[in-house]
């Protein structure tokens, strides 16, 4: 086989490749051992070199090889400090993939690479999206030192495409002297302006909170997205937006369900950290569980949860939702305010509402765990469950009294009648197995007193059923055998 000579025409391109291989060998040895203190001495020059090299295949006639010196550059990171120059250079390449992957190393250089930040800031006007988003991008990784750049990443914020804007939005959450221009900007005559920085302010986080008396005051604009992304940002900013709550409150009734939403968000991320204290916002909330939006009513169910025993009334009357979501929040809310819920939901379970009766049953099986000793007082109530119409009811009734257990043995009588439930839950009897096999599992619970029940499930149709049966007994046994 004979090897040909590279022709006129491509040898100088081939040996720029393949000096440009050799190059990112030496930055695979260079980078593996870049931070081993015991081979200091022999990194550097490996380094110094490699970069060296690098710098110059920037300058490369050809577009490949100088957006792959800049992709190497970006692996060696801030030990590439020294070609920062070069890279500002770059930066106006005529090749956009070049332009956006110098942007790209610059921002792996991070904080070292500042004197690129005007640069960078011009980069943020370039015709390609990318080399704009990597601008952001990199200025984001230098962090404060690029505050020069804040007025233009608030321009950014207005991009026409969503990447780039989104980019601007993470720049500014690393440059803390940002938040002054960005309260100025919540004024801006273009409401996408406005919107983008109260979005960016959300970013920010509670870093952000000098910009909660200018984020209540976006609350009243014209303009019902920036009035919820005002909202959304002061949810963000959290506890320390604690004074925009009256505010927020007002803003519940706004007319937009967008705006509501956020807003009855932003109050739950606020009350969140405040629980009890917040009990005079109960009525506000009560009335958001009247919005004809079901995640405005979600998360007022939810925010009730953390005020705790104040918002428990409320949190009953939402069991009766149409929404589902919604009466499940209002369980899960009411177990979470746990024993001091108890008193109610027992009432509950004469409630004429099946729902409410479902869900305070089902919230009384989730506080059990919760209550220790006390628990032995709720058997009587549940004793009653078991004789409700309703199957999910019973079952809820029967799951509690098996977490009470040898406490709950007065049950025995109404656990062996539910064994033998013949009500449907779903088709083929699924509903029959269910129920008696929750009571098969709390008579096991209770002890010696349910062994004929148990020996009588045995012969049960449900081989579920009877499953359950034979293990209960075997609980039984164990105990008695020790």
């Amino acid at each position: 086989m004979t090897i040909q000579e590279p022709s006129a025409g491509t040898k100088g391109v081939d040996c720029r490749w393949l000096s440009l291989t050799v190059m990112l060998g030496l930055i695979g040895i260079a980078t593996t051992v870049a931070y081993s203190r015991e081979n200091e001495r022999t990194v550097a020059p490996v380094l110094e070199t490699v970069v060296s090299h690098l710098m110059e295949a920037l300058k490369d006639e050809d577009g490949g090889v100088r957006h792959a010196a800049a992709q190497a550059l970006a692996v060696i990171g801030p030990a590439a400090k020294e070609a920062v120059p070069a890279l500002i250079k770059v930066l106006k390449d005529e090749d956009p993939s070049v332009r956006s992957a110098a942007a790209g190393a610059l921002g792996s250089i991070g904080p070292a690479a500042k004197e690129a930040v005007p640069a960078l800031i011009e980069a943020l006007k370039d015709e390609d999206t990318n080399v704009r988003l990597a601008a952001a991008q990199a200025l984001r990784s230098i962090g404060p030192a690029a505050k020069e750049a804040v007025p233009a990443l608030i321009k950014a914020l207005k991009d026409e495409e969503i990447f780039v804007r989104r980019g601007a939005a993470e720049a500014l959450n690393c440059i803390p002297a940002a938040v002054p221009a960005l309260i100025k900007a919540l004024k801006d005559e273009d409401r996408n302006g406005r919107i983008a920085a109260a979005d960016a302010l959300g970013s920010v986080g509670p870093a952000a909170k000098e910009a909660v008396p200018a984020l209540i005051e976006a609350l009243k604009d014209e303009d019902p997205i920036v009035r919820s992304a005002a909202a959304g940002a002061l949810g963000s900013i959290g506890p320390a937006a604690k004074e925009a709550v009256p505010a927020l409150i007002k803003a519940l009734k706004d007319e937009d369900r967008n705006v509501r939403r956020a807003a009855v968000w932003a109050l739950h991320r606020i009350l969140h950290h405040i629980g009890p204290a917040a009990k005079e916002l109960v009525p506000a909330l009560i009335e958001a569980l009247k919005d004809e939006d079901g995640r405005v009513r979600h998360v007022a169910a939810e925010a009730l949860g953390n005020i705790g025993p104040a918002a428990v009334p409320a949190l009953i009357e939402a069991l009766k939702d149409e929404e589902k979501h919604v009466h499940h929040i209002a369980v899960r809310a009411l177990s979470h305010v746990g024993p001091a819920a108890v008193p109610a939901l027992i009432d509950a379970l004469k409630y004429e509402d099946e729902d409410i009766r479902r869900g305070a049953a089902e919230a009384l099986r989730r506080i059990l765990p919760h209550i220790g000793p006390a628990a032995k007082e709720l058997v009587p109530a549940l004793i009653e469950a078991l004789k409700d119409e309703d199957k999910h009811v019973r079952h809820f009734a029967v799951q509690a009294l098996d977490r009470i257990g040898p406490d709950a043995k007065e049950a025995v009588p109404a656990l062996i009648k539910a064994l033998k439930d013949e009500e449907i839950f779903v088709r083929r009897g699924a509903a029959e197995a269910l129920i008696r096999r929750g009571a098969a599992e709390a008579l096991g619970n209770i002890g010696p007193a349910a062994v004929p029940a148990l020996i009588e499930a045995l012969k049960d149709k449900e081989a579920r059923v009877r499953e359950d049966a034979a293990r209960a007994l075997g609980r039984i046994g164990h105990r008695a055998a020790r």
